[in-house]
């Protein structure tokens, strides 16, 4: 059970509330309903990491993951039926909330079964396609808010869109050995190690152009003290991000740096919800 548990991720969970909510806010969206779907996307995301843990057990064993790679088989089912749980759950809270909801969700679950046996299979699309599911919190409640929510917010949601793409093609880099022994072609496998860090910190660097354009078009509309905060969490989140990718390329440790520099983006996507709720506050 306590495998299961970890390789469901309910850390996230407080996170992607926080974004959907601040967003919801921003967007003058249904709190209520919008509540409702951060709790859809939250068990869609339990799913996909169960079914990502126990697809790629022989990957882990080589990368040392400490997820499936070692369960018994009574371990291996516990953790189908989580999966199945917390599909099942997450569409039905989904269908309540209206087709565009529910469609939304099973287009991601379905996404998400098929990320380890098939979508891996090719090149880029995986990292494409995990940082367009983890962007879920921001876009999700744009889409089902009518009107579409507020520009500054879409600015925001591509920027951080192109900067978890980064953090994914950095992951690839990490796990390059498990992934090239189970044939797995990333940036990393195929290019080189330095091609994908490269490519991984230009995005990163390129993420805070929209990023940075939609705290500044936000900024028109809010308050002076609205304004020295969101500079000051914008600020901490270029430096939680930039600065540990910033120094990847020239890094001798590299595998090291890389997990240096995903507990820092970490800290940087837990930032990020402040940074919404001052900008939708005063806006």
């Amino acid at each position: 059970m306590r495998t299961v548990l970890q390789s469901a991720r309910f850390y996230f969970w407080p996170v992607i509330v926080a974004n959907v909510l601040a967003t919801t806010a921003g967007a003058g969206g249904d709190f209520r309903r919008m509540a409702a779907f951060s709790a859809v996307i939250a068990t869609i995301s339990s799913f996909g990491f169960l079914v990502n843990d126990l697809c790629d057990r022989a990957i882990d064993r080589v990368n040392h993951a400490g997820h499936f790679e070692s369960s018994p088989r009574h371990t291996l089912a516990l953790g189908w039926c989580a999966a199945g749980v917390f599909a099942t759950v997450g569409l039905l809270i989904a269908w309540q909330l209206g087709s565009l909801a529910f469609l939304i969700a099973l287009g991601s679950a379905v996404c998400l079964g098929l990320y380890s046996p098939l979508l891996r299979r090719a090149l880029i699309l995986p990292n494409v396609a995990t940082a367009w599911f983890a962007t879920g919190p921001l876009w999700t409640p744009l889409a089902l808010t009518p009107g579409g929510g507020a520009r500054w917010q879409w600015w925001l949601a591509l920027g951080v869109f192109l900067m978890l793409t980064g953090r994914e093609i950095l992951m690839d880099v990490r796990d390059r050995s498990g992934d090239a022994i189970g044939g797995r072609p990333t940036l990393a496998t195929v290019a080189g190690a330095r091609l994908a860090v490269r490519t991984a910190v230009g995005l990163t660097i390129a993420a805070f152009v929209p990023f940075v354009t939609g705290v500044l078009v936000a900024s028109t509309h809010v308050t002076p003290g609205a304004i020295a905060c969101g500079v000051i969490l914008t600020s901490a989140i270029a430096v939680l991000m930039l600065g540990p990718a910033l120094r990847l390329p020239v890094d001798t440790r590299l595998d090291a740096a890389i997990q240096a520099y995903v507990r820092s983006s970490r800290l940087a996507m837990a930032v990020l919800p402040a940074l919404l709720w001052v900008l939708a506050a005063s806006s």
